[in-house]
């Protein structure tokens, strides 16, 4: 007979649940627990929303963690017992499981940013510039600075079909200065709100750290001021 402990995983499953909770996130009836990350809505939002995220390892150790990407406060590693509770053996394996959650996380990063940099880059190059009579543009009173203007994809909850919005504002997102820099992605300014919603970056891009150029000004974008705000603030 075997004198390894009974490992109750309704109770491992139901902690979990209860500390991703706590950080806002809507787990499913059914926790994916195969060490993949997964998303999932959060629990004040749309249920069709996917602004949530999690990862649960069941074998050995169960640990894991989550994301809510609307507070700010980034990634939470969660495990069912506590470090100094482990022995090295289990701490050592608790690590490497670890490690390989934040691989994942990273190449799913890498590659959301990689698609949305490639789609940026063909937005930018087959539509043309901004007139200076755009809506948006003359309601704040500002020059086209290059920018600019045409079909914006927005995409439904699946993130896989999108429509194209016509007429938007498109603003560039540089990591670097130079005419080399690459376009690593692009927020679009509608003529006018869609469903209260002014202005939208293209979903997966890279915000931190971008920018534009508005003549000897450069205006730094982040998600919650937005480039044209800036500018408009430099004026």
């Amino acid at each position: 007979m075997s004198d390894s402990p009974v490992v109750d995983f309704g109770a491992i499953l139901a902690q979990f649940r209860q500390a991703a909770e706590a950080r806002g996130l809507l787990l499913p009836d059914h926790i994916e627990a195969d060490g993949r990350l997964h998303r999932c809505p959060l629990i004040s939002g749309p249920v069709h929303k996917l602004t949530g995220a999690y990862v649960l390892h069941l074998d050995g150790v169960a640990c894991g963690g989550f994301e809510n990407h609307a507070d700010g406060i980034g990634w939470e590693k969660w495990t069912s017992r506590a470090a100094d509770r482990l022995s090295p053996v289990d701490a050592a394996a608790l690590r490497q499981k670890m490690e390989l959650i934040q691989a994942e996380r990273n190449a799913a990063l890498l590659g959301r940013q990689r698609r949305a940099a490639a789609k940026a880059t063909e937005i930018w190059a087959r539509n043309p510039y901004a007139k200076s009579n755009h809506p948006y543009l003359e309601s704040k009173s500002i020059d086209t600075h290059g920018v600019k203007a045409g079909a914006f994809p927005v995409y439904d909850h699946t993130k896989k079909v999108s429509i194209d919005v016509p007429d938007t504002l498109l603003i560039p997102l540089y990591p670097s200065f130079g005419p080399s820099a690459p376009i690593l992605g692009i927020q679009g300014i509608f003529a006018a709100p869609r469903d209260g919603i002014g202005k939208m970056f293209l979903p997966g891009a890279r915000k931190s750290g971008c920018f534009y150029v508005l003549g000897e000004v450069s205006a730094y974008s982040t998600p919650t001021q937005p480039h044209i705000t800036i500018e408009t603030l430099h004026l």
